[in-house]
């Protein structure tokens, strides 16, 4: 009881927690929308390759923890890292765009595309960051 207590202090003190699926789920909406994934996006530069991206963003994001029978025992919630790929063609140049999970902007249980950052990628080098770089794409 007292692990369930501090985990949900925890929670509130880092700006709120979400509930999934039941009671027995905790994810950590601030931590979601302000954390890992954000900081070192910072990092991602125009120019940089698939390969260095995935060396900074990685291949998980953790969001949470489930309870699990006591509450000692906590197993953790990932999201596959890019949470989505596509291919664009536009004006005879292939375009591979990746969108990582960024942010929560509604605890719904469900991932929405403006909780999503695009990279597009031409040649395996980033040409592109975030919704503008990709819209200005897709209209040349």
């Amino acid at each position: 009881m007292r692990l369930t207590t501090y985990l949900i202090a925890l929670c509130f003190s880092l700006g709120g927690c979400v509930s999934l699926e039941d009671s027995s789920t905790y994810v950590n909406a601030a931590a979601a929308s302000n954390g890992k994934v954000l900081n070192a996006m910072v990092n991602v530069k125009t120019g940089m390759s698939r390969q260095e991206i995935t060396a900074v963003l990685k291949n998980e994001l953790l969001i949470g923890y489930r309870i699990e029978g006591s509450p000692e025992k906590l197993n953790p919630i990932t999201l596959a890292q890019p949470y989505r790929e596509e291919t664009l063609t536009k004006n005879g140049r292939a375009y591979q765009v990746l969108f990582y999970f960024t942010s929560v902007n509604r605890p719904d249980d469900l991932v929405a595309d403006d909780e999503l950052t695009p990279l597009v990628f031409e040649n395996d080098l980033l040409v592109g960051k975030g919704l503008a770089d990709l819209d200005r794409i897709k209209r040349m």
